[in-house]
């Protein structure tokens, strides 16, 4: 099997390649050529059609599907047309307040990495984020000032108005350092996480992001609002669930209960190896390109 994964948003097909190593399966993994904001993208594309046969791969495994290797996605008729496989993984904003393409409706095998995008895409199956686990390390402490971070993609879906203010609360009657990441490297991200104690996701969309996989790796407490009707989802109770008017509160008893952090540390840990870890995520995929 050779398969070709199409865009790295969020390091998905590094995460990929690097975990269908270990099955011996042949892969790569090419970015979005038509990015106006990184034409660099486009200078790779060229380099990889010169280098490799573009439709000698078994399996098209598009992540964001809405950006594709030619413009408006017509290369997947071409590709259905020729038997080749075709997966389209949604991961949020690319189908949240869309709808699907036309093109894309008759293709068979979907994913989506989150499910609540089930109601936008009731014929397709959830798989989770896959995170690589091989080389984690559990941490046993915590800072001896509490250490909080936010790193929202997008400040109004993510709550951070809301967030800033409740957090200048906290700082009034806690000592503790607060820092807003924006706009910074993926390293330097991973960098303060491993530094954190509590991170805070959202209190908007109703499901958790890469934020709080990132922070379960590093030992951190995640905090997100999950909707109730996505809670049958999750078995592990590893977060705390965060709504404008509880985020206060809520923070407040975990910066001052040390047990209650511990708890959330061990069973985050035990969350993560069960429901995120790639090698679990990539037999799931394999058993759908095969079927």
């Amino acid at each position: 099997m050779k398969i070709l994964y199409i865009t790295n948003i969020c390091n998905i097909g590094e995460i990929l390649q690097e975990e269908a190593q270990y099955h011996n399966i042949i892969t790569k993994y090419i970015n979005y050529p038509w990015n106006k904001r990184n034409p660099f993208h486009f200078i790779e594309f060229l380099k990889f059609i010169l280098e490799d046969d573009l439709f000698g791969f078994d399996v098209y495994h598009y992540n964001w599907p809405i950006a594709s290797l030619l413009p408006q996605n017509k290369d997947i008729p071409y590709l259905k047309k020729k038997g080749k496989v075709i997966v389209l993984h949604y991961h949020g904003s690319d189908i949240r307040f869309r709808k699907e393409k036309k093109i894309l409706k008759k293709i068979e095998k979907k994913i989506i990495s989150t499910p609540d995008l089930q109601k936008r895409l009731p014929d397709a199956e959830w798989i989770p984020f896959p995170i690589n686990i091989r080389d984690m390390k559990e941490r046993k402490t915590w800072n001896d000032i509490p250490k909080i971070i936010h790193a929202p993609s997008d400040r109004k879906k993510k709550g951070t108005t809301h967030i800033l203010k409740s957090i200048k609360k906290l700082q009034e009657k806690y000592l503790l350092h607060f820092e807003l990441i924006e706009n910074k490297s993926y390293s330097y991200v991973l960098k303060k996480m491993a530094m954190a104690d509590i991170v805070i996701d959202q209190i908007g969309p109703g499901w958790y992001g890469k934020v709080t996989l990132e922070a379960l790796y590093s030992g951190a407490i995640p905090c997100f609002f999950l909707h109730p009707a996505l809670e049958h989802h999750i078995t592990e109770k590893f977060y705390v669930n965060i709504t404008e008017d509880t985020l206060i509160q809520k923070l407040s008893r975990v910066l001052e209960d040390e047990s209650l952090r511990n708890n959330l540390r061990k069973t985050g840990y035990r969350y993560l190896k069960d429901v995120h870890d790639s090698k679990k995520i990539m037999k799931k995929l394999i058993q759908l390109y095969n079927r």
